[in-house]
């Protein structure tokens, strides 16, 4: 999750006399905020939150801080999640509904940094905060927090395994993947309840806050359900607008992609994709010092085991190798996938498969369907995702 630090920058704008993005042109909410922090030096405070379309602070209000009392006015489009510098030190995110606001909060030390907590707060929005995190904690301690206890210890042990024996060793790491699997089958169940808590609450802003960092790993099929569940309300939001403009992108890729393509792999083979016509293609975009890439090997060489003799290829891209072709072969042989096809992409601008395709994280894959049309895009840890589609294909 992007970490707001919007101090630094709002006092710059406020020191200056100068205006961060206006807001005043599709905003007819008025909003107030009296708030009082505990144990406060006299100084500046200033309200504000990160637009995640521009990547940008964004400016609302500035107010003195006298005896620990503050207030802000003005004008916001819709519920928003902000975070007050107070005297260049921010405190923790929380919502501003329109209408009146009223925060209480207060500061510590913790290893010699000043640490500002808001924790009494009276909006709506931030009581649905408070609820969904009660909700997502009850399902961690019932369905997460044995597996990530026995997932860390498995990993320590594995850690340091030169003293262990080798049959040891392998039931370990049986273990281990087995704990993968049941992890990822965890965040698939997390996901579907956040589905159902949607539903049971359609006018959660907080809901759609976390589906802003969620939508790079959802196909267009499954953000539409999840946009569908939310209330007029928060669809007016600045959350829901940014999810609907990330669907729109995404729908805007799939069309608008020459899915056919000619390479020659790491063996000087002559590679088409349209000559993988009739079969699921998964073109995974990796690099050699990709933790994240190699760290998914295993779990992609027991797909493409389980599904390969029921039509399911593999072709393995990568368009950033520091030590070129010699780096690669090291990592292919090392992570043992040398059973699929693999490319070294060096070719620059549109004919590189990486712009193509407008791969923006490592590591993604692209499933295309016996048709030659992508089926479904998978970032960074929407592994199970991927492994949810095979099945429903294969099985």
């Amino acid at each position: 999750m992007i970490k707001l630090i919007l101090s630094p920058i709002l006092l710059l704008i406020f020191c200056l006399g100068l205006s961060g993005q206006s807001t005043s042109n599709n905003t007819s909410c008025e909003f107030s905020v009296d708030g009082y922090l505990k144990e406060s030096k006299d100084g500046v405070a200033v309200l504000g939150y990160f637009d995640l379309e521009t990547s940008k602070p964004v400016y609302l209000d500035t107010s003195n801080l006298i005896n620990g009392k503050f207030h802000f006015t003005g004008k916001i489009e819709n519920t928003v999640k902000v975070v007050i510098s107070f005297n260049n030190v921010e405190s923790n995110q929380f919502f501003v509904d329109p209408g009146y606001n009223m925060v209480k909060g207060y500061q510590k030390i913790v290893n010699g940094e000043v640490i500002i907590e808001i924790d009494s707060l009276t909006s709506k929005s931030n009581l649905d905060v408070r609820r969904k995190r009660k909700y997502e904690e009850k399902i961690f301690l019932e369905r997460g927090k044995a597996l990530f206890d026995r997932y860390n210890v498995l990993d320590s042990i594995l850690t340091d395994s030169l003293n262990l024996d080798s049959t040891y060793f392998s039931r370990l790491k049986d273990d281990f993947m087995n704990c993968e699997f049941n992890i990822s089958n965890y965040y698939n169940y997390l996901d579907s309840m956040q589905f159902a808590y949607i539903k049971e609450n359609p006018d959660s802003f907080e809901s759609a806050f976390d589906f802003c960092f969620q939508i790079r790993s959802y196909t267009v099929e499954k953000a539409i359900k999840k946009y569908n569940l939310f209330s007029d309300n928060v669809k007016n939001s600045i959350y829901c607008k940014y999810i609907y403009q990330q669907i729109k992108k995404k729908e805007s890729v799939l069309q608008s992609i020459n899915h056919d393509f000619t390479k020659i792999d790491i063996n000087d083979d002559t590679i088409r994709l349209s000559d993988y016509r009739g079969k699921y293609v998964l073109l995974e975009f990796w690099a050699s010092w990709c933790k994240p890439c190699r760290e998914s090997h295993p779990k992609l060489l027991s797909l493409y085991n389980q599904y390969y003799h029921k039509g399911f290829e593999i072709i393995s891209i990568s368009s950033s190798e520091p030590k070129g072709m010699s780096s690669l072969k090291q990592a292919i042989s090392k992570d043992s996938i040398g059973i699929w096809t693999h490319i070294l992409d060096i070719s620059k601008g549109a004919n590189n498969l990486s712009s193509q395709f407008n791969i923006e994280v490592l590591p993604t894959k692209v499933l295309i369907n016996k048709e030659g049309n992508i089926f479904g895009i998978y970032q960074s840890d929407n592994f199970s995702q991927l492994q949810t589609d095979l099945k429903t294909i294969f099985d």
